[in-house]
């Protein structure tokens, strides 16, 4: 069992890999954000729903497996996860994505029940034109705990947190947020459009 548990750890960690961030540069300057009408639109805190995190998870460890010969499957029976962004008006912003996840994976004919709990979270600055917004992240982390079968294992996903990082394309009517993605050559389950949602 405990190599069952090590594969398997395995397996997750190169899923992990391909969704993993990449370092991003520097955050500009902080300054107040130019007063265009979008902007004061965008300030606030915003939540956006990423079930579809759930999907490119299981399919990119479905995919390691594959890619290793391995006889198995993995499945999900509970995922949760919403980003919560704020834009401040003095042009800062801050992001946090809790995240949990229940899966079994099956190798070799043996289940083996995983939880997975994750927080991801950044700050950084961000700029909005007339119609589009972007977003320079200062720093970004994830602390995360997996347990498989019983027993911790390591993993090594990247924070998996959603913001334009180039001007962008948005439409904020005051209480949505819709941002159109340019979704060439990524996860095929990734949405080209996302919502978020002002909070109450």
């Amino acid at each position: 069992m405990r190599h069952l548990v090590a594969v398997a750890a395995a397996v997750l960690a190169l899923a992990g890999c391909a969704q993993a961030d990449n370092p991003s540069t520097p955050a500009s300057p902080v300054g107040p954000v130019e007063p265009t009408e979008l902007a004061s639109c965008l300030v606030g805190t915003w939540d956006l729903d990423v079930g579809f995190f759930e999907e490119m998870l299981l399919e990119s460890t479905r995919a390691s497996m594959r890619r290793d010969g391995l006889d198995g499957s993995v499945s999900s029976t509970r995922f949760s996860a919403v980003q919560t962004t704020t834009f401040a008006a003095d042009g800062t912003f801050s992001t946090q994505l809790p995240m949990s996840m229940e899966m079994t994976m099956v190798l070799m004919g043996h289940p083996l029940p995983t939880t997975y709990d994750a927080t991801s979270s950044g700050t950084g600055t961000w700029s909005a034109g007339t119609t589009t917004l972007s977003t320079t992240f200062a720093d970004r982390g994830i602390e995360q705990q997996m347990i498989m079968a019983g027993e911790p294992v390591e993993v090594a996903l990247g924070p998996l947190l959603l913001l334009p990082d180039v001007p962008t394309p948005v439409v904020c009517d005051g209480s949505t947020i819709t941002v159109e993605l340019d979704t060439d050559d990524v996860d095929p389950h990734f949405p080209e459009v996302l919502v978020f949602t002002r909070q109450p």
